[in-house]
């Protein structure tokens, strides 16, 4: 057996019998692949929001194509992504824009070298940051911004369209990912959060039985669907609207499970030819970075809690599959399951783009 190197490991002999198709510059994709995704859902009658006229398609891999494009990671609630940006940041070395930065007190863009990676000094999981990260021209090329490049933007879970609209445009895509994790398991999640805030009326002090058998829809309840197929409060959920969200998964992302974390994070890398930097002069460790790019092992990491040492770890609620309230949430998130079904489908084919 061949030793690791890294989260990366080495490729299969399958990728390398794939690797006259790979491009020079590093991406780890087919540039031959024929999408089978197109075979899953039919284009016809479905229409994208428009705020993603300027994301780049899935299916769109050329090289030229790639560099004029940014990397762009969606936070999906509870899908990892906060670990990502530490792995991105650390242990790739990439100039991130997120929430890490901050504005420093500054109104021209600057690299903020932190703990946790180098950041760009904005805000792009509000919309104030967004629009200011737009006037001091994070988009804009180096030499028209003060010498600042960005590597890759992150944005929270609800202003995903806003990012979109307002920062790409069509000679600066944005390419698109993000992390999904399976729809009860992350409802729990969230309902242990909120369940310890008492901000949050009607949740608060509730118990999960309880709030399985509450009556109505809630904005939780198919949450992913609801967002990307841009459902109204006044609307009736429909497959219209799990339609759009999967023809939304099927021509914009690029796929990541969180219980699949090491692909998925290698795909990422492969993509944009991103490498491991050398972490000699860190005060972090290779085995911390092998922990982030694979929480599946014996690792410390929890992917859904950055502080697995919360005080609130020995009050979270549990559900067992099959149990009387699993049932009853699998009930009111049935779009979401369904949804999350075709991401597994979709992940499942991306893989093909890799060999």
């Amino acid at each position: 057996t061949t030793a690791k190197r890294g989260f990366l490991g080495v490729l299969s002999v399958k990728k390398r019998e794939h690797a006259r198709n790979i491009d020079a510059s590093g991406s780890g994709i087919v540039q031959d692949f024929v999408p089978q995704q197109e075979q899953m859902l039919p284009s016809s009658g479905i229409t994208l929001p428009a705020q993603l006229d300027n994301v780049a398609d899935v299916k769109d891999t050329a090289v030229s194509v790639l560099g004029s494009e940014i990397p762009f990671l969606w936070h999906v609630p509870f899908g990892g992504g906060a670990a990502a940006m530490l792995y991105m940041g650390i242990c790739l070395g990439l100039t991130q824009a997120s929430n890490k930065g901050t504005n420093q007190g500054r109104e021209f863009l600057v690299a903020v070298e932190t703990n946790i990676g180098r950041y760009i000094n904005v805000d792009t999981f509000t919309m104030e940051g967004i629009h200011r990260a737009k006037r001091l021209g994070l988009m804009s090329p180096p030499n028209t911004n003060g010498g600042v490049a960005v590597d890759i933007i992150h944005t929270g879970s609800d202003v995903l369209y806003d990012v979109t609209d307002a920062l790409f445009t069509p000679s600066h895509r944005g390419r698109m990912m993000a992390l999904f994790r399976e729809p009860i398991e992350s409802l729990v999640l969230w309902f242990n959060f909120v369940n310890s805030h008492e901000e949050f009326k009607g949740i608060s002090g509730l118990s999960i039985e309880d709030y399985a058998k509450s009556d109505g829809d809630r904005r939780e309840f198919n949450w992913l669907t609801k967002y990307l197929s841009q459902y109204q409060d006044d609307d009736d959920l429909s497959m219209h609207h799990l339609n759009v969200a999967k023809e939304v998964i099927r021509e914009k992302f690029l796929v990541g499970l969180v219980d699949q974390m090491e692909v998925s994070m290698w795909r990422f890398q492969a993509t944009f030819g991103w490498q491991q930097q050398d972490l000699s002069r860190s005060a972090h460790t290779q085995a911390e970075c092998d922990d982030w790019a694979n929480p599946n092992t014996n690792s410390s990491t929890d992917w859904a809690n950055p502080n697995p040492n919360s005080s609130t770890d020995g009050l979270q609620q549990k559900v067992i599959e099959g149990s009387e309230t699993y049932e009853l949430l699998k009930e009111k998130i049935s779009f979401d399951i369904h949804l999350y079904d075709f991401i597994v489908e979709i992940f499942d084919l991306q893989g093909n783009m890799f060999g």
